[in-house]
């Protein structure tokens, strides 16, 4: 989602290319996190009004609205984009049970828990489950949202992970209970087992989250 910022040709200053010292590097930053934020946050802006309320604010300059007016703005803002945070959760939960509905029919191999978590056995190992969610393994993964973007990975990590199953999502404790040592598991996980409606870094809100995942070890003691 971008953001309409209204900057046309009539703004001939030249962009800055480098940094000569920490006041204008840190200047850059700032004004790079706050564009950030409102791209995040699908926020449309004037880019002109936003420069001069900017320049008002930092100059000590007389506001062109009063406190009181910016104030009701910015909860109408908030309102707005509360509903279109709640319409656009809503659409993300009916693709995710619209994926998993046809991916438990159309996959072959998918086996669905009674919780909702579909999972399809790669490679049935032969070691030890974990016995608990108290358990400590040891996994190589790699973590995927349906239009096969890579969110995260032991593998481009370089290095397996380590972690206590009652200190990953829903999805993960289920999941790795089922597994052998040396197994090798696919998982499509609902939202309801992972992050929900709330959006986690670059994992949407009610993301169905596709994971690869390799048990290579149960520990015998936990982590404190």
């Amino acid at each position: 989602m971008m953001i309409s910022c209204q900057h046309e040709s009539q703004h001939t200053h030249s962009p800055v290319t480098g940094f000569s010292n920490s006041k204008d590097s840190m200047s850059y930053s700032i004004g790079a996190d706050i564009g950030d934020n409102l791209i995040n946050q699908n926020v449309d802006i004037d880019y002109d009004a936003f420069i001069t309320g900017l320049k008002n604010g930092y100059e000590k300059k007389e506001h062109l609205l009063t406190m009181q007016d910016r104030k009701g703005l910015f909860k109408s803002l908030q309102k707005r984009m509360r509903g279109r945070q709640q319409i656009e959760s809503q659409k993300s939960l009916a693709l995710a049970e619209s994926y998993l509905k046809k991916n438990k029919l159309e996959n072959p191999g998918v086996i669905e828990t009674n919780s909702g978590l579909q999972y399809k056995i790669m490679k049935e190992g032969t070691g030890k489950s974990p016995e608990s969610s108290m358990d400590q393994v040891r996994v190589h993964y790699e973590g995927k949202l349906t239009d096969g973007t890579i969110f995260d990975s032991s593998y481009e990590k370089g290095e397996p992970y380590v972690i206590r199953l009652d200190r990953v999502i829903k999805g993960w404790t289920e999941g790795l209970q089922l597994m052998k040592e040396g197994s090798e598991y696919e998982f499509f996980i609902h939202p309801r087992l992972a992050y929900g409606g709330r959006a986690n870094n670059n994992i949407p809100a009610n993301s169905v989250l596709l994971f690869k995942v390799e048990l290579q070890k149960v520990f015998d003691k936990n982590i404190k």
